[in-house]
């Protein structure tokens, strides 16, 4: 019969943040308007690591970390960039370094005597009252979406050639 795993309290929090920051930290570099690359090593060890230059993609290929524990983190800001991407097309390396601050924020908080059930709540509320702010100052564009000039590249090309 196979051993079971168990952790339980800082010793699970620690070890669910390492693997957070393990992935966040290799998708941190394609953050910003310079296109930085991770390398990726291949499942079979013979072939050359891919480069890789967007966040989804680092993900997708990140199949598993060596701690078991630390694997949980890992794949909880799997899933995170995965659903970023899917809802918004980007931004799968932004929200998986937020989502990492706000663990470290929280693991620190709960270590210091903070329930984590209160924890969430505050962070919904938070959560809601800062999307109400960013709807209020949101402002319609004007140019329309199929303008080439709207698109994310041409934007990037025209502020680099200046």
């Amino acid at each position: 019969m196979a051993e079971r795993l168990l952790l339980g309290g800082a010793p699970a929090r620690a070890a669910i943040l390492r693997g957070m920051e393990t992935l966040t930290g290799a998708l941190r570099p394609t953050l910003g308007p310079v296109a930085r690359t991770v390398a990726v090593a291949r499942d079979p060890r013979t072939k050359p690591p891919e480069i890789l230059d967007d966040a989804a993609t680092i993900a997708r290929r990140t199949i598993q970390l060596a701690d078991p524990f630390a694997d949980l983190g890992g794949m909880i800001a799997r899933q995170l960039v995965w659903r970023a991407v899917a809802a918004a097309g980007d931004g799968g390396a932004t929200a998986a370094v937020l989502a990492q601050g706000l663990m470290r924020a929280g693991a620190a908080a709960i270590a210091a005597g903070c329930g984590p059930l209160p924890l969430k709540r505050g962070i919904e509320r938070g959560l809601a009252a800062a999307r109400a702010e960013l709807r209020r100052q949101a402002a319609r564009s004007t140019r329309p979406a199929s303008s080439p000039a709207s698109s994310p590249a041409s934007s990037a090309t025209r502020t680099w050639r200046r």
